[in-house]
């Protein structure tokens, strides 16, 4: 989260989110061979992308309700609160903006649905 608030402040979040998105396989520079290696490859980064969803939702939960929490992340973070809250707010945001992890997600599916459809 430290990077992509970094990010955000200096304005290429989205860029950013797009290498993260290609980055999510650990293969990054493989080359498929064949349907079945390519659809691994894109699950495998579909659900990267829904765990770190999910790690934001569980972010979001545990900072509403930790006061003391929040001022330690201010400290050591050297961002406001509001800073961290609204990169996340962002991340997690419905699909729509660039910057939202949802809006990868569904891309990454789409894509998936594509290339089924193809193998059939």
């Amino acid at each position: 989260l430290a990077a992509l608030l970094l990010s955000a402040r200096r304005g290429s979040l989205e860029d950013d989110l797009s290498a993260v998105r290609r980055l999510c396989a650990l293969e990054l520079d493989a080359v498929p061979h064949g349907d079945a290696e390519a659809d691994e490859l894109s699950r495998r980064r579909l659900h990267a992308l829904t765990n770190f969803r999910g790690v934001l939702d569980a972010w979001r939960r545990y900072y509403a309700r930790r006061g003391r929490d929040r001022d330690a992340l201010r400290r050591a973070g050297g961002a406001s609160f509001e800073d961290w809250w609204g990169l996340v707010a962002r991340l997690a945001a419905p699909a729509g903006p660039a910057d939202s992890l949802t809006t990868h997600i569904n891309e990454l599916r789409a894509e998936r649905r594509r290339r089924s459809k193809h193998s059939c």
